[in-house]
């Protein structure tokens, strides 16, 4: 009997008629440690995002368009797949909304759902006369060979790679707590965790997080506060228990929050109810007050400081050396040598790791060729590998941890002689891309107003492209960092100087190929007028984009400066870091103007 069957089994015995099993872990995590993989051992699709929702006779899996195509490989035939944003598929709680019945039962484990989403279903339930169940573990308890929790060792670092110190941060967050009259908060987000105490980990491959909590408690005056480090205490080494220490910092164990929260009582407390889990929210007392609101620290990370812009800026160009070493690799070998998706992803992490300041990848290598470039989050795998030819285009997307910055960058690749097709597709691109990279706007313009930039050419030739246009990114943190984004979706988050974010407009041909140019870019003040201050952005990647790609007859003068620009700075401010004389032809050569 399938794991699905079985599961499908207890849910009838138990009288569960929806039984959710998201992707997050206990603190709404993007990417998270093996232990947390339910949904991959259930439904055997491994996406970033996507919650599967089992009912007694059929299941079903939501995602979005990043990954459509992936998701009808992967999900077995007993699972349907619901295509978010599209036409005929609304989200799995509007699903539930419309088939309940009285008298059925929610279940899901409430440490995965955050606090926003379990109080949305237990509306739904209210309405419907229906019923939530907190711990359902149907799923757990079938998964045998269920890795442990990670305890991995956390570490701390110095201020020149944070540039602001634990003292200053904690400051800033129970300043935040003084002026909404609060004497109690909790911080459960991972990278909101790392970024406040300045440590890093190793707990989830490829984000340098480690899994804790924090508390800060004022007392009724507000003169003074304590604050508590949930966490394992094998994680910590003794150098970083003597940090934690000196700057008055109380290690508790990591599960021992759930108690502790249930003992405060008539207090104000800010919290963050999107990254809350539910059963942390449940465990609170009701003579206390929330006042909702995102995170302080969430906000205050987006914002660089000088010190982490400056890192940023270093490690962009130790980083594309590597890139641009592998670009002439794939280009000058591919009729010689035999390589494939995988071996040109390891290779390319080979020339990252060349760097003794790269700690690690900053997500899983998309390297895809031909059609599988329009897979817009593809893996390959040994049985997927395509063998690379001297035609069509790879696109391969990639980045890495530095040790004071994170990279993510995206090349489309031509390996022969393109066709008018995919010059045109990428010309379209790259028109959406320079777009963007050349707007000048108000400082507090929101992603969604942006968002339009890159995507009109685009939309002017009849085309789109479905996922976001730029994500923030983390200084030697998370690849993918809130709370601004570029997308259509409605964003409220203005943007500021020294926000990190992606440039990276695409165009998907299933069954062909996928082309996406991605930079990252930070925000610089432009000019300050009587209309107000005004930004731009700069990038921060320094690679070339593939001139074999391009159709010059379709873009204007202005587009062709900037991108004649670009290539200048490009081998200007990288090509000093480059010793090797046939790589550094090889770079004037990519960088020609045009």
């Amino acid at each position: 009997m399938s794991i699905l069957k079985q599961i499908q089994e207890s849910m009838k015995k138990n009288n569960v008629h929806y039984y959710i099993i998201p992707t997050n872990d206990y603190h709404q995590s993007e990417y998270v440690a093996d232990f947390f993989k339910l949904r991959e051992f259930v439904s055997g699709f491994n996406g970033s995002a996507g919650t599967l929702v089992i009912e007694q006779e059929r299941a079903g899996l939501w995602t979005d368009s990043r990954y459509f195509l992936q998701a009808e490989t992967q999900l077995p035939k007993e699972i349907t797949l619901h295509k978010l944003g599209s036409d005929e598929s609304s989200d799995f709680p509007a699903y539930i909304t419309e088939n309940i019945k009285a008298g059925q039962a929610i279940g899901f484990d409430a440490k995965c759902i955050s606090t926003s989403l379990g109080k949305h279903l237990l509306g739904i339930a209210e309405k419907k006369n229906a019923k939530i169940l907190l711990d359902v573990y149907f799923a757990d308890e079938l998964w045998k060979e269920r890795q442990t929790l990670p305890k991995n060792t956390a570490y701390f670092l110095n201020d020149d790679i944070t540039g602001e110190n634990i003292s200053s941060k904690i400051k800033y967050i129970t300043d935040v707590m003084k002026e909404h009259k609060c004497h109690y908060t909790a911080l459960t987000k991972l990278d909101d965790i790392a970024y406040l105490l300045n440590m890093r980990g190793t707990d989830v491959t490829y984000n340098p997080v480690f899994y804790s909590y924090v508390s800060i408690e004022f007392r009724e005056d507000f003169n003074n506060y304590t604050v508590k480090l949930y966490i394992d205490d094998e994680k910590l080494q003794e150098d970083t228990k003597k940090y934690l220490s000196k700057n008055n910092i109380q290690i508790l164990p990591y599960e021992k929050i759930y108690d502790e929260i249930k003992f405060i009582k008539n207090k104000n407390m800010l919290l963050d109810e999107s990254a809350l889990n539910f059963m942390l929210y449940t465990n609170i007392d009701d003579t206390n007050s929330i006042v909702d609101i995102l995170s302080p620290i969430t906000s205050k990370k987006a914002v660089k400081n000088d010190t982490e812009l400056k890192n940023a800026i270093y490690y962009h160009k130790i980083d594309a050396v590597a890139v641009i070493k592998l670009i002439h690799y794939v280009k000058t070998n591919i009729k010689k040598i035999d390589m494939s998706e995988i071996s040109v992803s390891d290779k390319l992490e080979e020339f990252r790791r060349q760097c003794d300041k790269c700690v690690d990848l900053s997500f899983d290598t998309i390297s895809g060729y031909k059609d599988h470039g329009a897979i817009v989050h593809y893996s390959a795998t040994e049985e997927t590998n395509y063998k690379l030819e001297p035609k069509s285009i790879l696109l391969l997307d990639s980045g890495a941890q530095y040790l004071g910055a994170t990279t993510d960058i995206t090349r489309s690749i031509s390996l022969g002689t393109p066709t008018d097709t995919e010059k045109f597709d990428f010309t379209t691109v790259l028109k959406g891309h320079l777009a963007l990279s050349n707007a000048v706007f108000p400082e507090n313009t929101t992603g969604s107003q942006l968002d339009t930039i890159a995507k009109e050419p685009i939309w002017r030739e009849n085309l789109n492209f479905f996922h976001g246009t730029g994500h923030g990114v983390g200084a030697f943190l998370n690849v993918h960092e809130g709370p601004m984004r570029i997308s259509g979706a409605y964003n409220n988050v203005g943007f500021k100087r020294g926000m990190v974010v992606s440039n990276e407009p695409g165009l998907y041909r299933a069954g062909h190929h996928g082309i996406r140019i991605e930079n990252l870019v930070y925000t610089e003040f432009d000019k300050e007028t009587e209309f107000g201050k005004f930004l731009k952005f700069i990038d921060l990647t320094l690679v070339p984009i593939d001139l074999d790609l391009v159709d010059v007859d379709l873009l204007n003068s202005q587009e062709k400066l900037w991108l004649n620009n670009y290539h200048k700075r490009v081998f200007d401010e990288i090509s000093p870091f480059i010793e090797d004389k046939e790589l550094k032809e090889f770079l004037k050569q990519q960088t020609r103007q045009i």
